[in-house]
């Protein structure tokens, strides 16, 4: 596919706003802020005696020691490439491993060059390193892998709420009143049988009104001068549905049935891009609305049930410090339609709209959600009544990755489930019992009026997560880091002495969690470099006898299957520096010594258990410390 600059590109990203028309950002970049805000409660500090704090504490060390500019209060590699912003820049195009691009003059002018991060927000976004790049006149060929987005943000604060506003054509032409409704009333469910097995369903009257949003924070510091990556602190992921949801359900029947399926009711897609200083963050999210039922009676009926829901949901997650939090929450209020209702037997009829969106960053995804509203109705005969009842509630389902922004990996949270069983209830009376064989028992009173005998009810519920405001949200992420030596939060506890911390995994530990891995991954680092001169924590562990005074650094690994994989540090030299690899199998994820299950001099094999938290602990044995190369080998062997 090729992409051509154009006055439209260039609306959806104002790209030039600090840079000058054009300019690429690893050319001539703007001069560095005279005097920087980034954390009001943190402050700035003149320096940083220990080469352990912010990369912010010293924002022009941080722009020799990490080759990178500051645009504002957000730190950018100069590795970073933004295409669109390039001078010259014509078109480009792309396949899974190379990037060809345009110019109007020598491509080889345009400051690409091979540890380039090509980045663009054209066609959902692109997020590539250049491994090796050729120059033919005005085009450039560059053979690319995939890159991270902290490999080009060092530092950065920030969360963007965007309307994902729905426009004709969205939506299917079906006679709807606006952009925003899908009506599918009439929709025949099913129709079967013939004469006394005969039965039908439709839906009398259902429409679904959507106005979605997308949610997306970053929190990313560069805290160590002698760490070789920066770290993902926080990060947040989410889409928002305000909904409002009609299903009425109409079924006829002279014998016993039971009939369930799937209507496909309509899909959408919309993109969205915004900016991390220069950077063009974008993506775009799928939306697929479906439409469950079932269906079932013992006998003659026909009847109809329904609800109308009014509903405000998010669905997402968080990350912090390698735990997980669930985001999603809502808010809906829901009233019963009807009934009307014949029968001589019972009927039973149960609908759900599954909303589900996937969201994609850089073409890569990021999200996996889905919202399932439901509405559940049954009516029995009884005495010459018909006895009913109406059940509502709502499935959220929420898995969040963040494998295009750093090595945090994913996560599925558990299903988060609500009901308010009954809506509403009541009785519809019948005259002739006697002639649909339902006697009165002893002591039983037929009814003498046609008339529901209780007022219908209406269901309300719900959470305060989904409607925290762009502010609220952007303090979640500045909330207290745990490991930077600052009250961030202004309440006088630093670190794990705050309330906040006490649970997570960078506290409690006899070693310090620095990262997460994910398989295939190899991570590169220094024991010595990012511990600095703190004494080791863990001297021993009870699966060995070995001493091990030197300085640890621990790894988590949530593991995406149940087998035997391998921990391997790649080309170790154990003369010039002995690590030794220990796994621990931690539930509460801090890292603990006797949780060591595993451990081997230059590989560790271990069983592991998908889902299931692990730490991978790299230490250093009789006192050693020093860089290392440690891969995660999900498939040793092959």
């Amino acid at each position: 596919m090729m992409h051509r600059f154009s006055r439209t590109a260039a609306l959806l990203l104002p790209l030039a706003l600090a840079l000058g028309c054009n300019q690429a950002l690893n050319e001539v970049a703007p001069p560095p802020p005279e005097d920087p805000t980034f954390n009001e409660t943190g402050g700035t500090t003149p320096d940083d005696p220990e080469g352990l704090g912010s990369a912010a504490w010293d924002p022009e060390r941080a722009e020799e020691v990490l080759d990178a500019t500051w645009y504002g209060d957000v730190l950018i590699s100069n590795d970073a490439f933004v295409i669109e912003q390039a001078p010259g820049f014509v078109n480009w195009s792309a396949t899974s491993s190379s990037v060809t691009m345009d110019f109007e003059g020598p491509a080889n002018a345009t400051g690409l060059q091979e540890g380039s991060v090509l980045v663009s927000g054209f066609d959902g976004g692109m997020l590539r390193r250049v491994e090796s790049v050729d120059f033919e006149g005005q085009r450039a060929f560059a053979v690319t892998t995939e890159a991270k987005l902290t490999e080009v943000i060092y530092y950065a604060q920030h969360f963007e709420r965007l309307p994902l506003e729905l426009e004709p054509g969205d939506l299917p032409e079906n006679g709807s009143r606006d952009p925003w409704t899908y009506d599918f009333s009439g929709l025949e469910l099913f129709s079967v049988g013939s004469g006394a097995n005969q039965a039908s369903a439709d839906i009398e009257s259902g429409s679904v009104t959507l106005e979605p949003g997308f949610d997306w924070g970053l929190d990313v510091d560069w805290f160590d001068w002698n760490r070789p990556w920066p770290k993902l602190n926080k990060a947040d992921l989410g889409v928002t549905l305000d909904a409002q949801l009609e299903v009425v359900v109409h079924a006829a029947a002279q014998g016993a049935f039971d009939q369930e399926g799937e209507k496909d009711l309509f899909q959408f897609d919309k993109a969205f891009a915004f900016q991390v200083g220069p950077v063009p963050v974008a993506g775009d999210v799928h939306f697929d609305v479906d439409l469950i039922w079932q269906v079932d009676g013992s006998g003659a009926a026909e009847g109809s049930i329904g609800t109308n829901i009014d509903t405000s949901m998010g669905l997402g997650g968080r990350y912090m410090d390698g735990d997980w939090e669930n985001t999603s929450g809502f808010e809906w209020t829901a009233t019963r339609i009807g009934p009307t209702i014949e029968l001589d037997a019972e009927l039973h009829a149960h609908a759900a709209i599954r909303i589900r969106a996937t969201a994609s960053l850089y073409n890569s995804v990021s999200a996996d959600l889905s919202a399932k509203p439901w509405a559940d109705a049954e009516a029995s005969l009884d005495c010459g009544a018909v006895d009913w009842a109406l059940d509502v509630g709502v499935e959220l389902d929420s898995e969040v990755g963040y494998d295009v922004l750093s090595f945090a990996g994913s996560h599925q949270f558990p299903t988060f489930t609500w009901s308010q069983e009954p809506l509403a209830s009541g009785q519809l009376a019948v005259f002739d019992a006697g002639a649909l064989g339902d006697p009165c028992g002893p002591g039983e009173i037929p009814p003498t009026e046609d008339t529901v005998t209780e007022e219908p009810g209406d269901a309300v519920g719900g959470s305060d997560v989904w409607e925290e405001t762009e502010e609220e949200r952007l303090e979640e992420l500045n909330s207290e880091d745990c490991i930077d030596g600052l009250d961030n939060d202004g309440d006088s506890a630093v670190d794990c002495d705050d309330d906040e911390c006490a649970n997570r995994m960078v506290c409690g530990s006899e070693c310090a969690v620095w990262d997460n891995l994910v398989c295939g991954q190899i991570i590169s680092a220094d024991t010595h470099g990012i511990v600095d001169e703190r004494p080791s924590r863990i001297n021993g562990y009870p699966i060995n006898t070995g001493l091990y005074d030197g300085p640890e650094i621990g790894f988590s690994f949530r593991s995406p299957i149940t087998a035997e994989i391998a921990f391997e540090l790649v080309d170790a030299s154990p003369t010039e520096v002995n690590h030794d690899l220990m796994v621990l199998h931690t539930p509460n994820g801090t890292c603990d010594s006797s949780d060591a299950i595993a451990w081997g001099f230059n590989e560790a094999m271990v069983e592991v258990t998908r889902g299931e938290q692990y730490i991978v602990v790299v230490d250093g044995f009789d006192g050693d410390a020093g860089g290392f190369n440690l891969k995660v080998n999900c498939a040793p062997g092959r």
